[in-house]
């Protein structure tokens, strides 16, 4: 039997392995700790930048909620407590937001209002019955409008408005409410029904004069276009119409049931089979949101698609438009028109612009308006 002896000074076998465990085990502790204090500094992390972003919407909500209350603060200041008379109410907020399918109905609409509000109205103890109801007016006008900036034909309203009242320093309740009530009777006759009235006649003419037979091609709905329609047929002018909707059953869709029923061969075609209908149309008529003092027009989203195709087909485009819808703001893309459903028509794809007054071309806005709208 040999026995193995360990030298002096030197460790054994097991020795040097129970010492390899114990560095191997310090090492995987260490290792371990490491990681547990990564995952620490990371949840520090997630936990501050998660702190960070509550502040930043913390502060977002509070400046939302300042101005919130400085606007209705300023709202308050403005109107002194007097809110909106309940035709107007019933219209809803942000009314004039959205480009209607026909202003003149719009317009309608909007009158109807005002002539329930001035009847109702009665003044204030201790106020001024001029500067209330002006007061009032604004009021109601900024309901409907919201945000959004008064289109053309609410603009030119309130322009009349306000130089009515400002011309009425001394009346009294009974008088500014009669003034007012017969601006709003004259206002509906002049610009609505004879102005109409004397566009159909100018279209009238415009196609009497065309040597072939009249095929006129519209876009969407306009109660204009419809009255003109109609108003033709019954004076013995032999034509033919072609609707274009931007989808079926659309606004144009209403047109169609309007000028069917005069006898009035009529096609209907969507917007993009609008290439297959030009072929025997002579004449593009289009309805108008307003019109701008550079010449762009405001019109129905699709216009301007319909006005280019019809200038490579070298055929006239006429806008039917009565002189209250002209208005001092200048837009030359669609992106800066703010109501919804409302494009920028260029003034080189117009032909004309048939108002009441006569056919003009588009840069004559300017000069109307300095006529037309009062200082």
């Amino acid at each position: 039997l040999r026995v193995m002896s360990v030298p002096p000074g030197e460790k054994s076998k097991a020795q040097l392995r129970a010492e390899r465990r114990a560095i191997q085990e310090a090492q995987r502790a260490a290792k371990a700790e490491r990681k547990v204090g990564g995952e620490g500094s990371l949840n520090a992390v997630a936990q501050i930048d998660k702190h960070n972003s509550d502040l930043v919407q913390k502060d977002s909500f509070t400046s939302k909620s300042k101005a919130d209350a400085i606007s209705q603060k300023n709202t308050n200041k403005i109107y002194d407590g007097i809110e909106p008379h309940i035709s107007f109410k019933n219209l809803g907020a942000d009314y004039l937001k959205q480009c209607p399918s026909d202003v003149e109905t719009q317009t309608l609409t909007v009158l109807e209002a005002l002539k329930q509000m001035i009847e109702d109205y009665s003044v204030s103890p201790g106020k001024s019955c001029r500067r209330e109801i002006d007061t009032l007016i604004d009021c109601c006008f900024q309901y409907i409008a919201g945000e959004t900036p008064f289109p053309p034909n609410i603009s030119t309203l309130s322009k009349q408005l306000k130089w009515q009242i400002s011309a009425l320093e001394d009346a009294n309740e009974e008088e500014v409410k009669r003034s007012l009530l017969d601006l709003l009777e004259e206002f509906q006759e002049q610009n609505l029904t004879l102005a109409t009235t004397a566009i159909t006649m100018t279209v009238a003419d415009v196609v009497k004069k065309m040597k072939e037979q009249p095929v006129i091609l519209t876009y969407s709905y306009s109660s204009t276009i419809g009255k003109c329609f109609c108003k033709m047929k019954s004076m013995g002018i032999d034509f033919e119409a072609v609707v274009i909707d931007d989808g079926p059953q659309g606004d144009g869709f209403k047109l169609v049931q309007q000028i069917v029923p005069c006898d009035i061969p009529t096609q209907y075609a969507l917007l993009n089979g609008i290439r297959h209908v030009l072929r025997h149309v002579n004449l593009i008529i289009l309805g108008a949101f307003g019109i701008l003092a550079n010449g762009n027009v405001l019109a129905s989203v699709g216009c301007c698609q319909v006005a280019q195709i019809a200038q490579t087909k070298n055929i006239p485009v006429l806008v039917l438009c009565q002189t209250y819808k002209f208005c001092e703001k200048v837009m030359t893309t669609s992106n800066e028109a703010c109501w919804s459903g409302c494009e920028v028509l260029p003034a080189e794809f117009v032909t004309g612009v048939v108002s009441e007054i006569r056919m003009l071309p588009c840069t004559a806005v300017p000069a109307v308006l300095r006529v037309k709208q009062p200082a």
